[in-house]
């Protein structure tokens, strides 16, 4: 068997998958953090919620991969700086299940809640999300968590397509949202610390 030469890394797949999502995020120039910051926005919720130290761990390795799917669609409609069309929305909703099937297969835990993660992150509470329109406690507690870390994020992020919110707009658009495309009760554990979401929200100024 043919050794690599010592100088060549052996990456792993959670290192392979972190390396895809960071190229799709850069490809979103606009976007640049977003991954470090719905990390740590999920880290804090699930740690809100109660889940274990353990589970926190694999929550803040897996919630960066949320959108690695998008490594496969057009620069076209990720930059684009207006609405996107009918047929443009259906294929950028695709990254889910693209990105789901890039991540599928691992035996590592991490790697198989990022991709139940990337798979349902754009569920809503109301059953009106894609990719399968799952309702309340049908979607997973990863995907409901991350769904609040990233459009947190993305509000109070510059966009193609909008400037940022401020942080208090952006909580006061978690609220308006609770109960149809968040679950409330994470919405409440969310927002019930302020301070610690203004420091991860500031980072990005440091």
């Amino acid at each position: 068997m043919t050794s690599l030469p010592p100088t060549m890394p052996i990456v792993s797949g959670l290192e392979a998958a972190r390396r895809l999502a960071v190229e799709a995020e850069q490809r979103d120039t606009l976007s640049q953090g977003h991954l470090s910051r719905v990390s740590k926005y999920c880290a804090l919720l699930g740690r809100a919620a109660g889940l274990d130290e353990a589970t926190i761990g694999r929550l803040s390795l897996a919630a960066p991969l949320h959108d690695i799917g998008k490594i496969a669609l057009p620069e076209a409609i990720l930059l684009k700086p207006g609405p996107l069309t009918i047929a443009e929305r259906r294929t950028m909703q695709e990254h889910t299940t693209l990105g789901a099937h890039i991540l599928r297969g691992s035996r590592r835990p991490e790697m198989r809640m990022a991709e139940t993660i990337a798979l349902t992150h754009h569920e809503r509470w109301d059953g009106t999300g894609y990719p399968f329109g799952l309702r309340g406690g049908q979607i997973p507690i990863e995907g409901r968590i991350c769904a609040i870390g990233d459009v947190f994020d993305a509000l109070t992020s510059v966009r193609p397509y909008k400037d940022a919110w401020t942080m208090s707009d952006a909580l006061s658009e978690m609220w308006r949202q609770a109960g149809r495309q968040f679950d409330e009760g994470l919405v409440a554990l969310f927002t019930s610390d302020p301070g610690a979401i203004k420091a991860i929200h500031d980072h990005r100024r440091r």
